[in-house]
């Protein structure tokens, strides 16, 4: 049986069958029905689902109409006669999977708020419609249990997706994008990785997969665990940690910094950073990290965005622009994507000063569905944005300079059709040798 999974198949209380001692004769005995429920968390809430039921749940913002959406959170799958419940979800490896189509994306009725102060003559009436999602499920799928707990899948990226800690809204995009950095990377079965910045786990699947049963990730992160959406990190942790990839993987809670001064003596073959330097709250933090892991490892690896691409302008104006208010927010205070710019040439600088060496370089460019151009286009479109440089930039002229940045990004994000519309800038790879 497996561990995170309860001895939880019943029977019909009319039945006087015994229930079956494993997943998969439970699966088998389920999958002889005439027709199959599930029980699935989406948007927050826990839906009782049957193939083709139509679901409205709030707006998914990184999928869009015709988009397959899996149902990573299913809790219980049963039958006329049999119930099979997870505790509290049903592995991904017992290969029960179901796939949502997105049907369209609508908004409630008008909803009316009315603030009022008094005796200052101020009142406001503001009106407002939740937006969400509609998806039609498909049908239940039942995947191979083999003898080792593993799902045979013939798609890597699928496979990995199910193991996802991030939520149904990530599909199969972010895991193939993941999977086409490894790729260029020297990670092989049985190595010890360290991943700096592994926020929900996106990179830290990919990874514990690839150094197989006899390796080991150590990934870090210093945000909390409340912290991620639409999932927490905490969620996201705990989730993949119940997988199979689970075994391999350690999660530390703590900066970069406060990690390897705990750990002296402790030596890694890789240590991997992916897309996480922009959280640096300064170059010369990179710096300190960077000079801090160089000579206890034999290779580091990094992924970050090259500030180029051939229809990334939006994204890379939306990028600059953040970039420049966050200059001026105390440390500590931000909570944006993008805290710290550097530039491939500026990383390459910063790592030449602790020892690193250059091994090789490349780009990969993104695919449609990785939406990291739209999440910054939107933190830049939002009107708090502008409230944000009013309160944290004091001199009129830096004021000045970035009102035109957010001009500048609002045009280009006119130009190719709002912010459904923005492609992520490619991303640039470099494995540097040690500084030992």
């Amino acid at each position: 049986m497996l561990p995170s999974l309860r001895c939880s198949l019943h029977r019909s209380f009319h039945t006087g069958t015994a229930s079956p001692s494993s997943p998969s004769a439970a699966l088998e005995l389920i999958r002889s029905q005439p027709s199959r429920y599930i029980i699935a968390t989406l948007g927050g809430k826990r839906h009782i689902l049957t193939p083709r039921d139509l679901l409205t749940v709030p707006r998914i913002r990184e999928v869009k109409v015709g988009d397959l959406v899996a149902l990573s959170a299913i809790h219980e799958l049963g039958s006329r006669e049999y119930t099979l419940r997870g505790d509290p979800v049903i592995p991904p490896e017992t290969g029960v999977r179901v796939h949502a189509t997105v049907v369209e994306h609508t908004k409630g009725s008008m909803e009316y708020t009315f603030k009022k102060k008094r005796r200052k003559g101020y009142q406001k009436l503001i009106q407002h419609k939740q937006p969400y999602t509609r998806l039609r499920i498909g049908d239940i799928e039942f995947g191979v249990l083999r003898a080792d707990h593993s799902m045979s899948s013939p798609n890597p990226a699928e496979r990995l997706a199910s193991l996802s800690g991030y939520g149904p809204q990530v599909g199969v995009a972010q895991p193939a994008y993941r999977l086409q950095i490894v790729t260029k990377w020297p990670i092989s079965e049985g190595l010890r990785v360290l991943e700096l910045g592994c926020g929900q786990g996106d990179m830290t699947t990919v990874l514990a997969d690839a150094v197989g049963a006899n390796g080991l990730v150590d990934a870090v992160d210093p945000g909390p665990l409340n912290y991620g959406s639409p999932q927490t990190l905490g969620q996201a942790q705990a989730r993949i940690s119940a997988g199979p990839l689970g075994s391999r993987i350690r999660w530390i809670q703590a900066t970069p910094l406060e990690f390897l001064a705990a750990n002296p003596d402790a030596r890694w073959d890789v240590v991997v950073l992916v897309h996480s330097l922009w959280y640096f709250s300064s170059s010369s933090q990179i710096l300190e990290t960077l000079r801090a892991v160089g000579p206890r490892v034999n290779k580091v690896c990094i992924a970050e965005w090259s500030l180029s691409g051939a229809n990334a302008e939006t994204h890379i104006l939306a990028a600059l622009t953040q970039a420049a208010l966050e200059c001026h927010k105390p440390i500590g205070l931000s909570e944006s994507n993008v805290r710290t710019v550097v530039s491939p040439v500026r990383i390459k600088e910063l790592a030449a000063e602790t020892g690193l060496k250059v091994v090789e370089e490349t780009k990969i460019i993104p695919g449609e569905k990785i939406y990291d151009g739209r999440w910054e286009a939107q933190a830049v479109v939002r009107p708090e944005f502008v409230e944000e440089v009013d309160q944290f930039v004091a001199n009129e002229r830096e004021r000045g300079a970035l009102y035109a940045m957010r001009d500048a990004f609002l045009s280009s994000l006119e130009r190719v059709g709002g912010t459904g519309a923005v492609r992520a800038m490619d991303a640039w790879l470099c494995v540097f040798a040690g500084s030992e």
